[in-house]
């Protein structure tokens, strides 16, 4: 989920490449109902979003029990350390500051739990 389609388009380009299916939102209202309808595994979300910002996404997504186990990743410009405090309080498991490092984007996909071995 991000306001900006390069951005959008080109990390769900990657993730194809990377044999991950995708689905785009532009902004926060789209992006929850997106998750909410689908409920994937991840959502990278960024957080400077119309609508919802990315923190009220997290949090409302956190209030659906089957989102629980939703890996929820910030991908956002925003790096200061009270920053990665406010994601952590909204519901977000990781923060990647952009630009997004093809490491950390690698590191993230890794640490997913095989399909079907959710609780």
């Amino acid at each position: 989920v991000d306001d900006n389609v390069d951005a959008a388009e080109s990390l769900a380009a990657l993730l194809e490449t990377m044999g991950h299916r995708t689905r785009v939102a532009l902004d926060g209202v789209q992006g929850f109902e997106l998750a909410r309808r689908h409920r994937p595994d991840l959502i990278f979300l960024d957080i400077g979003l119309p609508g919802m910002n990315g923190h009220e996404v997290a949090r409302a997504l956190r209030q659906i029990p089957e989102m629980d186990e939703v890996v929820i990743v910030a991908v956002t410009g925003w790096g200061e350390r009270s920053d990665l405090e406010l994601s952590v309080r909204a519901g977000f498991d990781r923060h990647l500051t952009k630009p997004v490092d093809f490491t950390a984007l690698e590191q993230v996909l890794a640490e997913l739990p095989s399909p079907g071995v959710r609780g």
